[in-house]
């Protein structure tokens, strides 16, 4: 990854967080859907993009569900801070560790939130 893909994904999630911060939080979601595609664009890996791809859109969906839980956001936000931290050092492999836990996790706060939502419908 480039220096200056870097640090354009540096300035996303600045800019992520002060929004966020702000209570601006559609604006800070859209910041964090900038770095995805950032790094969709970047991976040289076509499985690894059109999986971001993939989640992004499907997480899109449900994520005003998911930012509901408790802390969601936040984790988020940290998550996205580690993996840039492992893309700025070059470690491809923690980075992609980094970001295999980012896409669970993610899927365990829509799981739970889905639930959360049907047992409050009963």
């Amino acid at each position: 990854i480039s220096e200056g893909n870097l640090a354009v994904i540096d300035t996303c999630l600045q800019q992520a967080k002060a929004l966020y911060d702000e209570g601006r939080l559609e604006e800070s979601d859209a910041k964090s859907n900038e770095i995805h595609n950032i790094i969709a664009f970047v991976v040289n890996n076509r499985w690894g993009s059109r999986t971001i791809d993939m989640l992004t859109n499907f997480t899109t969906t449900y994520k005003k569900l998911a930012a509901m839980q408790k802390g969601q956001i936040e984790r988020a936000y940290r998550e996205h801070q580690l993996i840039y931290e492992a893309l700025k050092a070059h470690d491809s492999q923690l980075a992609s560790e980094r970001m295999v836990e980012h896409i669970q996790n993610t899927r365990k706060a829509i799981q739970a939130a889905c639930q959360n939502r049907t047992y409050k419908l009963q």
